[in-house]
């Protein structure tokens, strides 16, 4: 019979908000050694095009690869040996299982806008870091409105219901204050270099790192760690526990700014900013419907053998390759 540990004793107190930071630090690590911050990885990655030049780019394959095992060993570790998180209270485990129109609906919006943007949600917030604010801005007015749409709150209890207008300004001061201090990161953050900073093995070690960030939250906290969902519900005035959610962004945008030197990077994708806005947007109405991106669903959800994130998974990243080739075929 296993014997399922309890959490460890006489530990000293954990803050919510020091482990969100340092996991979203961790998890922005590997969105930069994978790649995944920039465009242009996301679009030779889907590109059927490129599978018959030649040009194809396997990287993000290894970063799924990495960020699903790891998390898979870590999760089923985890409710093998745990009767509850070492810091939180209980495990909280989505109880939704249907598969509807509506996650399916999701899932394909989410699809095309990372088709056109390039971004998912977790790299656009640490692209912040990089001086690149459009995406996650964008990503954020997606969230709002499809709140708006979905009929989970009103345009005057997003500005006043438990304070919410001060985290709005928190979220914009935080973009504006990073994108002025960004181009001169170099001279607050040293760099370095390694070999494993590049090519498959940066997406297999950026991925083990994303997947480590997912599994370690539910060991710690007893929560699923879906960038979209944590981050939209910083500007969501339905939810109270802000403080986390901030701490999450902080640690995505600040490890973005610190090794944003120290890693290689692509140069930036040929899209417009107007293009770049609406793709962004549709990811964030996206994974609001859908309830998950490919944090939520991708690692934290397919490791659980959700079939309601396999399919939203296979969902998005079918409707991402068709819309990369088409805008490709095109010539956008």
């Amino acid at each position: 019979m296993t014997t399922r540990l309890n959490p460890l004793k006489n530990q000293s107190p954990l803050s919510s908000s020091l482990i969100a930071f340092l996991l979203g630090s961790t998890a922005s690590a590997g969105f930069l050694l994978s790649g995944m911050i920039l465009p242009q990885k996301t679009f030779d990655f889907f590109s059927i095009q490129g599978l018959q030049s030649g040009s194809w780019d396997p990287s993000l394959l290894f970063t799924f690869c990495g960020a699903l095992g790891t998390n898979v060993v870590l999760y089923h570790a985890t409710r093998a040996t745990c009767n509850k998180p070492l810091v939180g209270n209980s495990f909280q485990l989505p109880s939704v299982s249907t598969i509807d129109k509506k996650l399916i609906g999701g899932a394909a919006l989410f699809g095309l806008g990372w088709g056109i943007g390039g971004f998912c949600p977790g790299p656009a917030i640490a692209s912040i870091g990089l001086g690149n604010v459009l995406p996650a801005a964008s990503i954020f007015a997606g969230f709002l409105t499809a709140l708006l749409l979905e009929g989970k709150t009103t345009p005057s209890e997003i500005v006043s219901k438990n304070n919410n207008y001060v985290w709005i300004a928190t979220l914009l001061a935080t973009m504006s204050i990073a994108s002025y201090v960004a181009p001169f990161s170099g001279f607050i953050f040293p760099s370095f270099s390694c070999s494993l900073f590049s090519g498959l093995q940066g997406g297999l070690l950026g991925g083990s790192l994303i997947g480590a960030s997912v599994g370690l939250y539910m060991l710690l906290e007893g929560k699923v760690f879906g960038f979209s969902g944590v981050l939209r519900g910083l500007i969501d005035p339905n939810q109270e526990d802000k403080k986390p959610r901030y701490a999450v962004l902080l640690g995505l945008v600040l490890t973005a700014m610190a090794l944003s030197r120290s890693v290689p990077m692509l140069a930036p994708a040929p899209r417009s900013p107007l293009v770049t806005a609406v793709g962004e947007f549709l990811v964030g109405v996206g994974v609001t419907l859908a309830n998950g991106c490919t944090s939520g669903h991708g690692i934290a959800g397919m490791a659980r053998f959700s079939k309601r994130s396999i399919a939203a998974t296979l969902t998005f990243m079918g409707v991402a390759i068709l819309t990369v080739t088409v805008a490709q075929f095109a010539g956008i």
